[in-house]
């Protein structure tokens, strides 16, 4: 009975042995099999983007994704900048999937130079092979791409047209004039922020879906290099009011006038509670100082004089001090309505007249800071702006228009004549202007309290039109 039981484990082993047998040389057939039949196709257990790419050679990956690119194409990009807008197409872009990284990191897996890892990989793939579980699938990412030169020259442009030069302060005082010679605020410029607007764009660029994109492009702010000191030290920091006039039909005479009384209101400095004298810093108005005749008005009749129309430098500057809440010490109307005053639409009443000594328009500098007064006449556009620079206290000002009161016509127009004209010509240099009284209110508040609280009046008699004749009219 013992021999016969050791007979027959002796067959069950010797079965067992050669079933393992059939079986390792089976597995090793088709082991084999499986390595000739993927010797250079992808292996199985590896997709990308979804698509299983087992038994795929590199040139049917590239075919896929070259296909799966199409739609890409069909995307738009709208790029917004400083209100404006500008589109890019996939089509301009070349959008698509970088097929030829996607096949060789796909024919890259398992055929590394680590030995070892290659054939774990082998028989993972392998067991994918026999088994096919999806579960087990490596995915890969297929990398979206573009032709980069396409954004730098998109890029490119948009980054001019943004572009704007920060500009540099500029502070230089004359002490023995006790003038501000030059002067100039800093200002920040702006420009494009590339090296973001870049990536921003690749991260959208390599995630479109074939759909319609809206990207705001970032620009950022680009502060001057330089740092004036003095500016800040004496708190000349930013524009606090502006005022301006015209004088268009202003004789020759009357122009030089303008541009040179202006140059010399100009790069004043005024510190924290003087009073500002429009006669004191304009000095002596005559032919000995470079003023030349021009047309005043003086006793009722309008005549030749030294330095007519400095007048439109006062009143230019009391516009502008007016604009930046400072208080008007002294201010004194014309006796008639101006019609240079009254040009590009400034009601009566906005004037100052000045005659050293006795009429003077006067301001008192009550900001805390010193304040510079920059004056920039423009002769051939008949144009004259007065400019107060210094440090913002917060004081808000109110102007209220202006009343206009018991008008009265002007009377028939009056001819005199003029030897510098040509014969036979006529100018007319003063247009009618009916009488009027005028008023208007002016209100300086700074965190609730009423710091000026005054009534401007004007008492303008009736004006007639005034006509200049050559000889012989």
């Amino acid at each position: 009975m013992i021999p016969f039981l050791i007979k027959t484990v002796k067959h069950l082993l010797l079965l067992k042995l050669g079933v393992l047998i059939g079986i390792v040389v089976l597995g090793g057939f088709l082991y084999g099999r499986f390595l000739r039949e993927y010797q250079s196709r992808v292996y199985p257990g590896i997709s990308a983007e979804g698509y299983a790419l087992a038994g795929q050679t590199k040139e049917e990956i590239i075919a896929l994704f070259n296909q799966k690119s199409q739609p890409l194409q069909q995307s738009n990009f709208t790029l917004h900048y400083d209100e404006k807008t500008t589109t890019i197409s996939g089509v301009l872009l070349n959008l698509r999937y970088d097929s030829s990284l996607a096949a060789q990191q796909a024919l890259l897996l398992g055929r590394t130079d680590n030995w070892t890892a290659n054939t774990a990989f082998k028989l993972q793939s392998f067991v994918n092979y026999l088994l096919n579980d999806p579960a087990t699938f490596i995915n890969l990412s297929a990398i979206m791409t573009y032709d980069t030169p396409v954004v730098d020259e998109k890029l490119d442009d948009i980054a001019s047209q943004v572009l704007i030069e920060p500009v540099e302060p500029l502070f230089e005082f004359n002490q023995a004039t006790n003038r501000v010679t030059a002067f100039r605020l800093g200002k920040p410029g702006r420009k494009l922020d590339r090296e973001s607007a870049k990536q921003l764009l690749s991260t959208l660029f390599t995630k479109a879906e074939g759909k319609h994109y809206q990207v705001q492009l970032p620009l950022v702010t680009v502060d001057p290099k330089a740092n004036t000191d003095d500016i800040a030290e004496l708190g000349i920091v930013e524009l606090l009011g502006k005022g301006e006039s015209l004088y268009k039909g202003s004789i020759p005479g009357r122009v030089h006038n303008v541009v040179l009384a202006a140059s010399r209101t100009t790069g004043i400095l005024v510190a924290p509670g003087e009073v500002f004298s429009f006669n004191q810093i304009v000095g002596d108005i005559s032919a000995a100082t470079g003023y030349k005749s021009a047309y005043v008005i003086k006793s009722g009749r309008t005549i030749l004089d030294d330095g007519g129309g400095v007048c439109q430098v006062s009143t230019t500057l009391f516009r502008a001090a007016l604009n930046a809440g400072l208080e008007i010490v002294e201010r004194k109307a014309h006796s008639y309505r101006v019609g240079y005053y009254e040009q590009g639409g400034f009601g009566p009443g906005l004037d100052a007249t000045v005659f050293d000594p006795s009429v003077d328009l006067k301001i008192r500098n009550s900001t805390g800071h010193h304040i510079l007064i920059q004056s920039r006449a423009e002769p051939g556009n008949y144009k004259l702006t007065f400019e107060i620079y210094g440090k913002d206290d917060g004081r808000e000002v109110y102007l209220s228009d202006i009343r206009i009161k018991n008008q009265t016509p002007p009377p028939p127009p009056l001819y005199q004549d003029d030897p510098t004209l040509p014969p036979g010509t006529e100018k007319q240099v003063d247009f009618p202007a009916w009488g009027a009284k005028t008023e208007f209110d002016y209100k300086v508040v700074r965190d609730g309290e009423v710091l000026i609280a005054n009534t401007f009046k004007s008492d303008f008699r009736p004006w007639q039109a005034v006509y200049l004749r050559g000889p012989g009219i």
